[in-house]
């Protein structure tokens, strides 16, 4: 399971490291399962009842801040509604439980299944795959953690002497020049990586909710889906124009 790719990426690295979509790298046929089906199959596993309820709550009580004609509904209304949908929910959740009591544990609570996972994350980076993203790949953390430190000591980065509670501060100041931004958010984004497999690369990625720089980019996304009509039209004119001089209409 040792790549070569480990290799051509850290030139300096003098031996091989395990990069391995294979899903025999644990000897637990219950955690094999669960890796082929990919990393969007959700296993069968026991309802938890009250947390379901309280979930449903939750999107509720935004769908009452979100929706202006469920908005403009007196707190009493609201919490009338409320109670008659959540008591329908628990109704039908319990006849869900009763049907499928059979599902007495989740897989992932199994112990020879937990035990490998404590075995796997503790040696092995668990990514997406590119192009496959139900696809998990296992990267050795001594040779992705190289790999990052090298990536984060490129020209594409700067190495900034502050830490991170000033670098919050910072970017809360420079985001408090847009007062209907909240900036209440601490944490900082960090970076993640998707296995290229196809190309033996990795790319780089980070994250953006629920981190300081949220509002601004919930901000760049508002302002990108102004833009969308835009660029639809230009790609359709552009189209038209190809048709018309070579008789032929490109897929922008």
């Amino acid at each position: 399971m040792r790549s070569s790719w480990s290799v051509d990426l850290l030139h300096n690295e003098g031996c091989t490291h395990v990069i391995t979509l294979d899903s025999s790298i644990t000897d637990s046929p219950l955690l094999q399962n669960i890796i082929n089906a990919g990393l969007n199959h959700i296993p069968c596993m026991t309802l938890d009842v009250e947390e379901a309820i309280a979930e449903v709550g939750k999107f509720l009580d935004e769908l009452f801040a979100r929706i202006m004609e469920l908005r403009d509904l007196t707190d009493s209304t609201k919490s009338f509604l409320q109670r008659i949908i959540l008591k329908k929910a628990r109704e039908k959740m319990k006849r869900y439980q009763v049907t499928h009591r059979h599902v007495v544990a989740e897989p992932f609570e199994h112990p020879a299944v937990k035990r490998e996972l404590a075995f796997l994350t503790s040696r092995f980076l668990i990514s997406p795959t590119d192009k496959a993203p139900n696809t998990p790949a296992f990267v050795c953390k001594n040779f992705i953690r190289k790999l990052a430190f090298k990536r984060l000591s490129s020209p594409q980065f700067a190495n900034i002497l502050m830490p991170p509670a000033a670098v919050v501060s910072r970017i809360h100041g420079e985001i408090s020049v847009f007062p209907t931004l909240p900036a209440t958010a601490t944490s900082l984004p960090y970076l993640m990586t998707v296995l290229k497999a196809h190309k033996g690369t990795f790319r780089w990625i980070t994250n953006t909710a629920d981190t300081v720089i949220s509002p601004a980019a919930d901000v760049c996304a508002c302002l990108l889906r102004f833009l969308l009509p835009l660029v639809q039209t230009f790609c359709r004119d552009r189209s038209l124009e190809v048709e018309e001089q070579h008789g032929v209409r490109p897929n922008l």
